[in-house]
Protein backbone atom coordinates (compact mmCIF):
# COMPACT_ATOMS: atom_id res chain seq x y z
CA UNK A 1 0.00 0.00 0.00
CA UNK A 2 1.46 3.76 -1.08
CA UNK A 3 2.24 5.63 2.05
CA UNK A 4 0.56 9.14 2.40
CA UNK A 5 2.11 12.02 1.57
CA UNK A 6 0.23 14.88 2.90
CA UNK A 7 -3.39 15.20 4.41
CA UNK A 8 -5.13 17.79 2.76
CA UNK A 9 -8.68 19.31 2.69
CA UNK A 10 -10.70 21.49 -0.13
CA UNK A 11 -12.38 24.75 -0.15
CA UNK A 12 -14.55 25.97 -3.16
CA UNK A 13 -17.19 28.21 -4.17
CA UNK A 14 -20.36 26.38 -4.98
CA UNK A 15 -20.70 25.45 -8.71
CA UNK A 16 -22.35 28.43 -10.51
CA UNK A 17 -21.95 30.64 -7.85
CA UNK A 18 -19.18 34.08 -8.74
CA UNK A 19 -18.99 35.58 -5.50
CA UNK A 20 -16.78 38.64 -7.29
CA UNK A 21 -13.63 37.77 -5.64
CA UNK A 22 -10.26 36.17 -7.67
CA UNK A 23 -8.05 33.34 -5.60
CA UNK A 24 -5.12 36.47 -5.22
CA UNK A 25 -7.86 37.71 -3.29
CA UNK A 26 -8.86 34.61 -1.32
CA UNK A 27 -5.58 33.74 -0.96
CA UNK A 28 -4.52 36.63 0.68
CA UNK A 29 -7.25 36.86 2.86
CA UNK A 30 -7.12 33.18 3.89
CA UNK A 31 -2.96 33.75 4.66
CA UNK A 32 -3.38 36.73 6.25
CA UNK A 33 -5.78 34.49 8.48
CA UNK A 34 -3.36 31.72 9.31
CA UNK A 35 -0.24 34.39 9.84
CA UNK A 36 -3.14 35.60 12.70
CA UNK A 37 -3.50 32.81 13.78
CA UNK A 38 0.33 31.19 13.86
CA UNK A 39 1.83 34.18 14.65
CA UNK A 40 4.78 33.13 16.47
CA UNK A 41 5.38 30.11 13.38
CA UNK A 42 7.31 28.20 16.14
CA UNK A 43 7.19 24.55 14.85
CA UNK A 44 4.27 25.86 11.80
CA UNK A 45 5.39 26.42 8.71
CA UNK A 46 2.78 27.82 5.98
CA UNK A 47 3.64 26.97 2.62
CA UNK A 48 2.54 28.20 -0.92
CA UNK A 49 2.31 26.06 -3.97
CA UNK A 50 2.86 22.77 -2.31
CA UNK A 51 3.24 19.73 -4.94
CA UNK A 52 2.12 16.78 -3.60
CA UNK A 53 2.93 13.04 -4.42
CA UNK A 54 5.99 13.35 -6.87
CA UNK A 55 3.58 16.94 -8.45
CA UNK A 56 0.54 14.94 -9.41
CA UNK A 57 -1.14 17.83 -7.53
CA UNK A 58 -0.89 21.11 -5.64
CA UNK A 59 -2.46 22.44 -2.90
CA UNK A 60 -2.27 26.29 -2.88
CA UNK A 61 -1.52 26.99 1.20
CA UNK A 62 -0.66 24.18 3.61
CA UNK A 63 -0.14 24.83 7.15
CA UNK A 64 2.48 21.87 8.41
CA UNK A 65 2.95 21.93 12.10
CA UNK A 66 3.71 17.86 12.92
CA UNK A 67 -0.02 17.57 10.53
CA UNK A 68 -0.95 18.91 7.83
CA UNK A 69 -3.97 21.10 6.65
CA UNK A 70 -3.99 22.20 2.88
CA UNK A 71 -6.40 24.41 1.46
CA UNK A 72 -6.66 24.58 -2.32
CA UNK A 73 -8.51 27.62 -3.56
CA UNK A 74 -11.58 27.88 -6.17
CA UNK A 75 -12.34 31.22 -6.84
CA UNK A 76 -15.76 32.07 -9.18
CA UNK A 77 -13.32 32.85 -12.03
CA UNK A 78 -11.60 29.39 -11.70
CA UNK A 79 -12.20 26.66 -14.45
CA UNK A 80 -12.99 23.36 -12.53
CA UNK A 81 -10.84 20.68 -15.00
CA UNK A 82 -8.06 19.95 -12.92
CA UNK A 83 -10.57 19.56 -10.24
CA UNK A 84 -11.21 15.64 -10.78
CA UNK A 85 -7.80 14.52 -11.01
CA UNK A 86 -6.84 17.15 -7.81
CA UNK A 87 -9.91 15.23 -5.79
CA UNK A 88 -8.04 11.96 -6.85
CA UNK A 89 -4.32 13.01 -5.48
CA UNK A 90 -6.41 14.46 -2.24
CA UNK A 91 -8.36 10.80 -1.62
CA UNK A 92 -4.85 9.20 -1.54
CA UNK A 93 -3.89 11.79 0.77
CA UNK A 94 -7.12 11.24 3.34
CA UNK A 95 -9.81 9.35 3.60
CA UNK A 96 -12.77 11.77 3.19
CA UNK A 97 -11.88 15.85 2.13
CA UNK A 98 -13.99 18.35 3.97
CA UNK A 99 -15.42 20.87 1.16
CA UNK A 100 -16.35 24.24 2.48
Amino acid sequence: MEQPCAFASTASVPSGQNVGVNDGEVRSALRARLDRQYPDRQGTRIVEELDLCQASARIDLAVVNGRMIGWEIKSGADRLGRLPQQQVVYSRLRPSLARG
